[in-house]
């Protein structure tokens, strides 16, 4: 038997607006927002967000875009460096270093030296 689990009203509204939040500079995403970790959870097993770790928490939707640009650069250049993803996506160490981090516990990349290649 399945088990669904449902949002009260409240945690639905929660929900929308730190989704809308999080798009509003995707590859940035805010890290200071107030929300429950049951709503966090939520979003991520119904795939509307990644956490990446470190409270920082990116939409589904800049993740996705983020690993079809690491894949594909690895794959042109053999590797994909921190700087690389940071300045393609106009965003700080702070997010392209926990998201590669990511990738490397997913076991999508693996760290050598300075950059990242596929497993």
């Amino acid at each position: 038997m399945d088990h669904e689990v449902a949002l009260d009203e409240k945690s639905k509204r929660e929900s929308a607006e730190f989704i809308a939040k999080l798009s509003e500079t995707p590859f940035s995403p805010p890290t200071d927002l107030d929300i429950s970790d049951d709503v966090v959870n939520y979003l991520v097993n119904i795939g509307e967000v990644i956490n990446v770790g470190q409270g920082i928490i990116f939409v589904s939707s800049a993740a996705d875009e983020m690993i079809t640009y690491v894949k594909g650069t690895i794959v042109d250049k053999d590797e994909v460096t921190v700087g690389d993803v940071r300045t393609r996506f106009g965003t700080s160490r702070k997010y392209v270093l926990a998201f590669m981090e990511y990738l490397d516990q997913q076991q999508i990349t693996r760290r050598v030296g300075d950059a990242r290649i596929l497993r």
